[in-house]
Formats: C-alpha cells, structure tokens, sequence
C-alpha cells in the first residue's frame, strides 16, 4: 500500500547482503557486549573509548571469520590503482 498510495518504486533485497541484516545483528550483539561494561552504558562512553572498541572488533577472532586486521595484513589488497586520468574517466563515466 505504501508504494501505490506514494508512487514509489520499491525493490526489496534479493538477497541476505542487501538486507543488512547479518550487520545489523552484528552491530546489537555487539553493543550489548560492549555495554556490559558501566563506563560503556552510554553513547558518551562509547565516543569516549571508541579506539578501544574498533581495535577489538578488527582484533577479535570469533571462531567463524578471521579477524580484520589479520585479513587485512595477510591479503593481497583488493584494489585497483588508477593513475591515468583517461583510464579513471572511461571506468567512471555516466552513461
């Protein structure tokens, strides 16, 4: 209803990555990880101690994924380096 009623196309996700929804089960499983700490109850404390948490996320190895930082380190990296103008204009041309 909310798409006739406003005349808005909407496309749901095909698939578990567009949804977000492993990201977003992530994120509260760790924000209730975190605010078990007393100094971590509140959004002022997590700005507070955020190099802390973001260097235990990237550190942790939870026994499912390797951690971040080791993919990070250990990967080949997953770029392509473009220093041709012509080259960066044709890849990122409107059509």
């Amino acid at each position: 209803n909310f798409s006739k009623n406003t005349n808005l196309i909407i496309q749901t996700a095909d698939q578990g990555f567009s949804t977000g929804v492993r990201a977003t089960r992530d994120w509260e499983e760790n924000y209730k990880y975190f605010s078990s700490y007393e100094n971590l109850q509140t959004i002022e404390g997590f700005q507070e101690h955020v190099e802390f948490i973001c260097r235990d996320l990237n550190t942790r190895d939870n026994g499912r994924t390797e951690p971040n930082l080791k993919k990070w380190i250990e990967n080949e990296p997953k770029v392509q380096l473009i220093n041709d103008k012509m080259v960066f204009e044709t890849l990122f041309q409107n059509d």
